[in-house]
């Protein structure tokens, strides 16, 4: 309404009525679809359309980057196969594989996309100061932006204004700006009767994306102009059928899960050098579209080209040319193979919800009003999390859970125009103390935290209220951080709490044909006297190779010796002997896990990151503040966590430089996050057990 008053036309009163109306709303014929459910299904059809081909357009600027690399080590004199000892700093030389540039190529390119969707996003998330004209001008990706179709000079071409630009803005996002000038509660405000920012401020990213570590072997040169004036020009303007621009991608409308999809999209690729003197080219079956994710190819020496037919060749587009590579390209290859073999598939956005949505039914199924703040204890896994697509969902509904019962609980309704920054305040509250995530991709971790934190970043009201009761400022969020609760690593080395009983293992129940699997203990319960965790008791799959045929044929001596293992470790009962030395050794497990819990308990407070929910107020973010179950900013704690004051002596230089209540920052965050398991010999032990 403001909108359409602002302007003046009646063009945008008739679209109001045509939207509102009662036969768009409400259509006679039974098989009628409403307007704005078919709308809302075009919207979506439309932004998975737009992130297959923002997905094509990264992997062209992944190679962009790599070979550009390339190039400039060779113009240098230097080996892009590995750094020199000097280079190193190691004194000695380091190689430098095409994994290597895939990974440093493809963080590049997410900084950009983020950045991207943080400026497109601005006004609502207030990331970046996109409306502050000194940050818009001078340092924004908006600006380069507008020079993606300028036509540069060759000495323009070797320039590196684009390089030195993105540096900056990488810089602005990963350490912040002018964030010490205000105290937290105030960094970032903004007045909204004007609309004009107090200062222009960027508070750093909690994430370790943006790091210059992340991008060591980037760091040695320049990218040019000409070369990042296209990876620009790629991720911001969407390509037709025709290969012809049609128009900017509009990465407001994409959202986090479209870029998602697009990065776990990438996941099956891997990076090669072409090896061969005279270049490769690429074949796949004759029936399948190159450009199709799914259709595998090959890469072949380009003097096998007369062995396959013109269908089955890759060509230069609008040629009946092969697409030639030549020697020391990097290329950025899938095959069926790698895709089945990384499990890289996404799952649409619309399917993610109505999972999360069955599993939710059946746990909350039995919540009343009364139950709204148990929703704020229950914690979720995600054991395989990609780039985070189902833990944002599952905080989306359980905040909308909440909300809905809350309201109930205490008789109020949350005005429509704040509903969308309350529904983010609840998800913050839960992202940052219940979501817990694993992945074996490091990337793709960073990637689901920061997917995290685009889907629950909001602005929280002011005590300043208008005349009509409206806030007449607000406050950024804080900046969540899930270094302790979001991990790369194995979900799947069976180190679970599990245990075989004395009895079972002296008769030996526990292996065969008819073994008795071991009791899974339930969370918080304690091992019983005499039982023995499952991981310390061998199991024929801890070695099963040895039974192949082909393993016997070409590996007889490791084969036999793998045979006398079984036979020695798992064929016989144990003794009376073994049993109590295992059950000692499982009394020093659990003394390990107890004190790495207190410690794991101590990093979680040290990090905590303020939050709260509705119908608190913002200045319920004090901890102190206790009054209200809403306000609380207590932690998630372990089954074995005794109060904080009960911490070893040992546990104290986990905390050192950290105030009770202070606001760490984030290399505070991660140091805690190193030192927590670096300098832990309980965590140590356990891991090597």
């Amino acid at each position: 309404l403001d909108d359409a008053f602002g302007r003046r036309e009646n063009s945008s009163f008739d679209s109001l009525a045509l939207f509102l109306s009662a036969a768009t709303l409400c259509p006679d014929g039974e098989s009628d679809s409403v307007l704005h459910d078919r709308l809302e299904e075009k919207s979506h059809k439309l932004a998975h359309g737009v992130s297959e081909k923002l997905q094509f357009a990264v992997r062209e600027a992944i190679e962009l980057l790599a070979n550009e690399w390339i190039n400039l080590r060779r113009e240098q004199k230097l080996s892009y196969r590995e750094l020199t000892a000097s280079e190193s700093g190691t004194g000695e030389p380091q190689p430098v594989t095409a994994e290597d540039l895939r990974h440093e190529a493809l963080v590049t390119v997410y900084r950009l996309l983020f950045v991207f969707y943080a400026e497109a996003r601005g006004d609502e998330l207030g990331i970046l100061p996109v409306t502050d004209d000194y940050y818009r001008l001078g340092y924004s990706l908006e600006a380069l932006r507008d020079l993606e179709l300028v036509e540069l000079t060759p000495a323009a071409e070797s320039g590196t204004y684009f390089h030195q630009h993105l540096q900056r803005i990488f810089s602005l996002v990963h350490d912040g700006f002018n964030v010490e000038e205000a105290p937290p509660e105030t960094q970032g405000s903004l007045d909204l009767a004007s609309g004009v920012s107090k200062a222009f401020t960027v508070r750093p990213l909690t994430a370790t994306l943006f790091a210059p570590d992340q991008t060591q072997l980037f760091s040695r040169v320049k990218f040019r102009n000409a070369c990042l004036q296209s990876v620009v020009r790629k991720l911001s303007l969407a390509i037709g059928p025709d290969g012809r621009s049609t128009g900017r991608v509009n990465y407001a409308e994409l959202g986090v899960n479209q870029l998602g999809a697009v990065y776990e999209g990438l996941l099956a690729y891997t990076g090669m050098f072409v090896t061969e003197r005279e270049g490769v080219i690429q074949v796949k079956p004759a029936a399948k579209d190159i450009n199709d994710p799914s259709t595998p190819s090959w890469f072949v020496p380009r003097a096998r080209t007369e062995e396959f037919s013109r269908e089955e060749i890759v060509t230069v587009p609008g040629t009946n040319q092969p697409r030639i590579w030549p020697m020391g390209t990097f290329i950025l290859h899938l095959n069926g193979i790698d895709r089945e073999n990384s499990a890289s598939h996404y799952t649409p956005e619309p399917l993610a919800q109505c999972l999360v949505r069955e599993a939710l039914r059946e746990l909350l199924k039995d919540y009343t009003p009364a139950d709204a703040d148990r929703i704020l204890d229950l914690k979720l896994c995600e054991m395989a999390m990609g780039s985070g697509a189902y833990l944002v969902e599952s905080a989306r509904q359980l905040a909308e859970k909440y909300l809905e019962l809350k309201q109930q609980q205490v008789g109020q309704r949350i005005e429509p125009a704040r509903y969308q920054d309350e529904l983010r305040r609840v998800m913050h509250y839960i992202a940052t103390r219940n979501i817990y995530g694993v992945d074996l991709n490091a990337t793709a971790v960073e990637l689901g935290a920061l997917s995290l934190w685009l889907g629950t970043i909001h602005k929280l009201p002011d005590h300043g209220q208008d005349h009509d009761g409206d806030p007449t400022t607000s406050t950024q969020s804080a900046v969540p951080w899930f270094g302790l609760r979001l991990r790369a690593g194995n979900s799947l080395i069976g180190a679970r709490r599990a245990v075989f009983t004395r009895k079972q293992l002296e008769e030996g129940a526990y292996k065969g044909k008819d073994a008795v699997p071991p009791r899974q203990l339930k969370p918080g319960e304690k091992r019983k006297p005499g039982e023995i965790y499952h991981f310390l008791v061998f199991d024929p799959d801890m070695v099963p190779a040895h039974k192949e045929p082909i393993m016997r044929r070409f590996w007889p001596a490791e084969c036999e010796t793998a045979k006398a293992w079984h036979k020695r470790n798992i064929a016989a009962k144990w003794t009376r002997e073994q049993v109590e030395n295992a059950i000692k050794l499982c009394d020093r497990l659990d003394h390990h896990w107890q004190s790495y819990a207190r410690r794991r308990t101590a990093a979680l407070d040290a990090t905590a990151v303020p939050a709260s929910v509705w119908p608190a107020t913002p200045a319920s973010n004090d901890p102190s503040d206790q009054s209200d179950p809403s306000n609380r900013t207590d932690l998630p704690s372990s089954p074995f966590a005794p109060a904080l004051s009960q911490l070893d002596l040992d546990d104290a230089p986990l905390l050192r430089g950290m105030g009770e209540r202070s606001k760490p920052k984030l290399a505070d965050r991660e140091r805690v996050k190193s030192e927590l398991e670096s300098t832990s010999g309980a965590f140590q032990r356990l891991k090597l057990v």
